[in-house]
């Protein structure tokens, strides 16, 4: 029985066909779940990278996250990611992991026309799949040599499209050769839709991203604007704001009016001390600056020195590759150009740092005309308030309301008070011109608050020290646009020196009548007796009657005189007859007529020694000096002596008169010198006199090139007059 049955071929036939199925039934079960296994595997892949992508929302960090991935997830021994610049027909190598360095470079920039794996992904939006590094077409040269240098055999180029948008492609390679299932397929698309997800999400949230730091940067331009009052300033916060928005390493802007000329200096930003001065001030139209916004149209540049009009530029300028000119327009035409250069992160300016870039530049304008503006309303300002502080009138304005004070210089000078911050802070009080106080109610200023029409009248200020101070007062109202008042300008003239000329006026009315008559009468009444001397001859008569007729002319021609002398000096036109002069002897010569003159009262002479000679009109020296010994005389006490002093003082000869009595009030000492004053108590006297001797004198001096002055203290009083020395050239 068992030989028999094992030399039955039929039944060992059958055993061989069943272990082959069961063999063949295992490879099946193997295969089924070594596919369930990649598709569990991708599956997990798709989930891990689809979590990784979706919690990034920065677009460095999404593409990182991409590249991090591909590595981990996908295997692969590289990895790039290139982002589509659609305008330029251009992949930009933006990331990578584990590319050589010389790589970069070669990589950094591929054409959509180039013969590239990576190119033919985005010309074609359709996955590349190279199982084998025999199966790269002959042309994909540069791909080759990237394989083979990295030791991998098979490659993948996955287009990252969007609502039919190119975005970019990943391209990565893994080592061994690799023949790619219908499941890994489905598996690299599902991850390049999540790439280009996470791509335009974080593209989406950079670009809301810039529009809300352009918003950011176009408020804190206009905050700039409305805040800054120096121009310079405004438009360093422009450009600042512009390179940051664009993220441009350097920054320029420049304005020209050629109406105007420049409105300043050019702007830089991100730029060495350095590189500022090379540039200049006003840099000239070449290099860089010879590029200029096209027709008013912004100027994008991803390499500058390929532009026809770069030409040459001096070595100190910045290096300049990618460009952004955007033009700053006023009234349809350029006014100038905001100049970017050197994109950070990128190799050109975009199409939104374009505009950005272009709204703050529409500021530039209005930051200069704004500039210009608040620089006239400040110069009006600076002229309105100049004229007002220096007006020779005081003038206040009184707020409605608060009736606070704003005044100038010359209105606290004749209102007594250093300050007064509000109406009822003044001390003093506001007169009628008999003395009478105004009620505080009834001062012109509150009148015319309460809406009340108040001319112009004189009043009497009587001010805190208790002086009074004689005023013109005029009122106006101010009013608003709409209408409403906002206070009141006050303006009061000083009458004092008017008043005072009144009276001098009266007074010298007065003497001038008095005085002239005086030598008249006598004249009169002497020719009267000489003509009844004439029936009835008496020589004693006749003679005094002639002598006091000559001395009555004698007074009135000097009065004369005098007045024609005060006509000449307030006409400049004094003529002197100078030459070199012995003042010394000059001196003793005037000292001793007064003697023979009045032979009753001593005056002493004392002369230093080495006397120099002065460039004088001698006559006019006697007039000045005889008026000096004239008015010592008069004014001092009778038993007194009156002293002259002759002496060398640096380069000066003075000549000094004093005499002893009562001092002159030192209110009075400025006032001795000036045109009919006589000073109170000279008034009072019995002295007469039209108080035209000292103005004589000062100017008669001051056409010497001289001076004169007076002091007067513990009852001396000293008149003082002094001559430059002359000149030795002049001497001789």
């Amino acid at each position: 029985m068992v030989e028999k049955h094992r030399g039955n071929p039929k039944r060992k036939r059958t055993a061989v066909e069943a272990a082959s199925r069961a063999a063949e039934m295992t490879n099946k079960a193997a295969a089924v779940a070594e596919r369930e296994e990649v598709r569990a595997r991708f599956a997990e892949g798709v989930a891990h990278v689809g979590s990784a992508v979706a919690r990034e929302l920065d677009l460095p960090r999404v593409l990182q996250v991409i590249l991090d991935e591909t590595v981990l997830t996908l295997r692969a021994q590289f990895a790039q990611v290139y982002l589509a610049d659609e305008h330029q027909r251009a992949l930009e190598l933006v990331g990578h992991r584990n590319l050589p360095d010389d790589f970069k470079e070669r990589l950094s920039r591929v054409s959509l026309d180039a013969p590239s794996l990576a190119a033919r992904a985005a010309s074609s939006r359709q996955t590349q799949l190279v199982s084998s590094i025999d199966q790269i077409d002959p042309a994909f040269e540069l791909t080759r040599e990237l394989l083979s240098r990295m030791a991998c055999e098979s490659m993948v180029a996955l287009p990252l499209i969007v609502s039919d948008r190119l975005l970019g492609v990943l391209v990565f390679a893994m080592e061994a050769p690799h023949e790619f299932t219908h499941v890994e397929r489905i598996a690299l698309d599902s991850c390049a839709n999540i790439f280009s997800f996470g791509i335009a999400n974080a593209t989406a949230y950079e670009h809301e991203h810039r529009l809300h730091l352009l918003f950011e940067a176009v408020g804190n331009a206009t905050l700039a604007i409305a805040s800054e009052f120096e121009l310079r300033s405004v438009l360093q916060n422009i450009v600042d704001e512009a390179r940051r928005i664009a993220d441009a390493e350097y920054g320029v802007l420049w304005l020209v009016v050629a109406e105007e000329g420049a409105f300043g200096p050019v702007v830089f930003s991100g730029m060495t001390k350095e590189q500022e001065f090379a540039i200049g001030r006003y840099p000239v139209p070449i290099g860089t600056f010879g590029i200029p916004a096209l027709e008013g149209q912004a100027v994008r540049m991803a390499d500058v020195r390929r532009h026809p009009l770069f030409g040459w530029r001096p070595d100190q300028y910045p290096t300049v590759i990618s460009l952004l000119v955007v033009p700053v327009r006023h009234k349809g035409r350029s006014i100038g150009n905001l100049y970017l250069a050197n994109k950070r992160g990128a190799p050109e300016f975009s199409v939104e740092d374009e505009r950005a870039v272009g709204l703050l530049a529409s500021h530039a304008y209005a930051a200069v005309r704004q500039s210009q503006l608040r620089d006239q309303l400040d110069g009006e300002r600076a002229r309105f308030s100049t004229i007002v502080e220096n007006a020779p009138h005081g003038v206040h304005f009184v707020e409605a309301g608060t009736e606070r004070v704003i005044a100038n210089r010359r209105a606290f000078e004749i209102v007594g008070q250093a300050t007064v911050g509000r109406l009822d802070d003044y001390r003093g009080q506001v007169c009628t011109l008999d003395g009478k106080p105004l009620p505080r109610e009834e001062w012109p200023a509150r009148r015319a608050l309460r809406g009340e029409k108040v001319e112009t009248q004189e009043l009497l200020l009587r001010r805190p020290d208790g002086r009074e101070v004689p005023a013109l007062v005029s009122v106006a109202p101010v009013h608003r646009l709409d209408g409403q008042l906002e206070g009141v300008v006050v303006a009061y003239e000083d009458i004092s020196i008017l008043k005072d000329l009144q009276r001098l006026r009266e007074e010298w009315a007065s003497i001038v009548t008095h005085d002239l008559r005086q030598p008249l009468n006598v004249i009169v009444t002497y020719i009267g007796m000489l003509r009844d001397m004439a029936q009835s001859p008496d020589p004693e008569k006749l003679s005094k009657g002639i002598e006091q007729t000559l001395k009555a002319a004698k007074a009135l021609n000097r009065m004369i005189s005098d007045l024609a002398d005060v006509s000449h000096i307030e006409t400049r036109r004094l003529d002197l007859m100078r030459r070199p002069t012995d003042l010394d002897v000059l001196v003793r010569g005037s000292v001793e007529q007064q003697r023979v003159m009045s032979p009753d009262r001593v005056i002493n002479l004392d002369v230093g020694a080495s006397i120099p000679k002065v460039n004088a009109d001698p006559t006019r020296i006697e007039q000045v000096l005889g008026n000096l010994l004239v008015n010592a005389l008069k004014y001092s006490d009778p038993q007194t002596t009156v002293e002259v002093e002759v002496r060398r003082v640096d380069n000066e000869v003075r000549v000094v008169v004093s005499n002893r009595g009562p001092d002159i009030a030192a209110d009075d000492l400025p006032k001795l010198f000036d045109r009919y004053y006589r000073t109170p108590s000279a008034r009072a006297g019995s002295a007469r006199g039209l108080g035209m001797g000292l103005y004589i004198a000062k100017g008669l001096m001051e056409a010497h090139a001289g001076r004169i002055w007076a002091e007067s203290r513990s009852g001396q009083t000293t008149f003082q007059f002094a001559l430059p020395v002359m000149r030795e050239e002049v001497l001789h």
